[in-house]
């Protein structure tokens, strides 16, 4: 197939960078969700209209909290209609990122469940947690198409090599870096993952490090704390997750001031950031008949 007109395709060649592109999120809602994906998924399905009140109500009243919630919905093609419908609430945050793991077999035992209570009361929760990671890939090709052509690919084999880690989700943001996948209890987001690199992904995950290359940011994170962090391992070789702390952010001008602790020494680092409005001018969704100018982040400093 020829992907020339493919947006992940322009990206790539274009040079598009792909650090600070993942969308911050607060609390992740992963929802099992099997019939069919549209375009919209979130808001065009055949769920139970009490369900997706219960989806609604969830998110705006984090929002009240001054929480981002973002739904999602998850699939396996191997899962039959007799399973237990999963849903996992994951909290991501520069201290840590927790996940914990639901079953019922219908949507209904859901409804009573209130994620804030959740949040503010862990303990209580405890027995929910889970200790696994998630892999999710974005395949919906309804939205894209560069998620279905690129993303099923990466996901049957994550599903091969971690099948119970791994699901189908909808839009990530950013389909022109598909495949991409969120790493959760982590919080990492990765961007135009090849086949070839989901055992390496893998392994990564177990020792807790990153793909630098392959990294669009932490979803715990703003996008220029996301640049910061990005510039600082790539000059540094860091590749651990405990390698950096976020330790604050402050304005200079136009520019942006990221600090960090480093690794267990605690060593204060700043790195400064600003916008870049880089020359690159490409479509940003397949079928797109607008190309848009790409803005990203330049290194000011590192001190």
């Amino acid at each position: 197939m020829d992907r020339a007109d493919f947006c992940a395709e322009m990206s790539a060649v274009a040079g598009e960078p792909i650090f600070a592109t993942a969308v911050q999120v607060d609390v992740w809602i992963c929802l099992e969700y099997r019939a069919p994906w549209k375009s919209k998924a979130l808001a065009d399905n055949v769920l139970p209209a009490a369900v997706k009140d219960w989806l609604q109500q969830t998110v705006e009243q984090l929002a009240g909290v001054g929480l981002k919630a973002r739904p999602q919905f998850i699939k396996r093609a191997s899962r039959g209609a007799d399973a237990p419908l999963h849903l996992f609430v994951a909290r991501n945050d520069a201290v840590g990122s927790v996940v914990w793991q639901f079953n019922a077999m219908d949507y209904d035992a859901y409804l009573d469940l209130d994620v804030l209570t959740l949040l503010q009361d862990e303990v209580a929760f405890e027995g929910y947690r889970r200790e696994e990671p998630l892999f999710l890939v974005c395949t919906n090709g309804k939205r894209d198409r560069c998620c279905a052509s690129l993303g099923m690919p990466v996901y049957t084999r994550f599903a091969e090599l971690a099948p119970e880690a791994t699901w189908q989700t909808t839009h990530l943001g950013g389909h022109r870096f598909a495949a991409t996948l969120q790493v959760l209890p982590d919080a990492i987001c990765y961007g135009r993952v090849g086949v070839d690199d989901v055992p390496e992904i893998i392994a990564a995950q177990a020792e807790h490090r990153l793909l630098v290359e392959h990294l669009r940011g932490s979803t715990a994170q703003a996008p220029e704390v996301q640049a910061a962090d990005y510039f600082l391992r790539r000059e540094e070789g860091l590749d651990r997750l405990v390698d950096l702390q976020f330790d604050g952010v402050s304005r200079d001008g136009e520019a942006t001031v990221v600090r960090f602790l480093k690794g267990v020494t605690g060593d204060r680092r700043t790195v400064t950031v600003a916008e870049d409005r880089t020359d690159i001018v490409i479509p940003t969704s397949c079928g797109d008949e607008t190309a848009k100018p790409v803005t990203s982040y330049k290194l000011v400093a590192l001190g």
